[in-house]
């Protein structure tokens, strides 16, 4: 292969002088953009946001995971599922239609009556 020589005294490979960059000036102003830091809150943002295709009532529909965790706890506490009740409660108290609310004397003897009725461990006691 052949080289080829710049026939007006530059050395290869250099641009013309007046197509050069003046002292003191940078080709790139802005430089190299600093690389973007993954934090935790953006990875859980990905992940639970993500979309979902789901049958219901024999139509897909995309949902994201956040909607699909929420309807699950939603579905467990109106089975009784007392885990899935103390996991909605903060849900219920954030939502900007529900009424703030207070335990009613009623309500507490219910509570109280639950309680009673379980051991430690919750399993019921078999006192009937």
């Amino acid at each position: 292969m052949s080289k080829k020589k710049c026939t007006d005294k530059r050395r290869n490979n250099t641009p013309p002088k007046e197509h050069q960059f003046k002292p003191g000036q940078s080709g790139n102003i802005l430089g190299r953009p600093r690389k973007k830091k993954s934090s935790f809150a953006d990875d859980i943002k990905f992940v639970f946001g993500r979309e979902r295709e789901i049958i219901i009532d024999g139509e897909p529909q995309n949902r994201n995971i956040r909607q699909l965790i929420l309807e699950q706890i939603g579905i467990g506490a109106a089975k009784g599922d007392t885990q899935m009740i103390k996991l909605a409660i903060p849900f219920l108290k954030i939502m900007d239609d529900a009424p703030e609310f207070e335990l009613l004397p009623e309500d507490r003897k219910v509570i109280e009556d639950f309680k009673k009725r379980f051991k430690n461990n919750g399993e019921p006691d078999n006192e009937d």
